[in-house]
């Protein structure tokens, strides 16, 4: 016989605690919306008291007026170089809405490792969880093992070598 429940009325999400923290990308996927691009990957936090707990990350290549989303651009790219999938160096706006930028997205996240800085912000009267900073796995292992007043603080610049898609 299998256990025994109670109802339950209402849901919400569990959050990632807020903080330094490893995740593995699953399910990255773009959609085409308002004239570019949205790029969503789930993120898998590994180990802790947030062990297997979903975050997701999502970047936008265009704004609401439909003009290029530098900003959510430069986030996507420190991302996927934090992933180690891109080299730093430089990359045209442009290329983040071709057919092969979309296809290694989608192709090459699954897998890969990542560390993020959780922090939780209301949206609409809701909690969610959200990242205000990405960084290599070495990164947020080095971070994660300082106290957590100091592991939250974003590191100094750091050189992103790494071998790319």
């Amino acid at each position: 016989m299998g256990e025994k429940i109670e109802p339950v009325f209402s849901s919400g999400f569990e959050l990632v605690e807020p903080g330094v923290h490893v995740f593995e990308l699953a399910d990255p996927k773009a959609t085409k919306e308002k004239g570019g691009y949205h790029y969503e990957v789930k993120c898998i936090c590994q180990g802790g008291g947030s062990d297997g707990i979903f975050h997701f990350e999502h970047f936008y290549t265009r704004k609401k007026d439909e003009s290029v989303n530098t900003f959510g651009l430069k986030l996507l790219y420190g991302f996927l170089v934090s992933v180690g999938v891109m080299k730093a160096g430089g990359m045209d706006t442009d290329e983040f809405e071709s057919p092969g930028f979309v296809k290694k997205f989608e192709g090459g996240l699954t897998g890969k490792m990542v560390g993020l800085n959780i922090y939780h912000d209301k949206y609409e009267g809701k909690e969610k969880s959200k990242s205000n900073e990405s960084m290599t796995v070495e990164e947020a292992k080095k971070r994660m093992s300082k106290p957590a007043k100091e592991a939250s603080k974003p590191a100094a610049s750091a050189t992103k070598d790494t071998e790319g898609w």
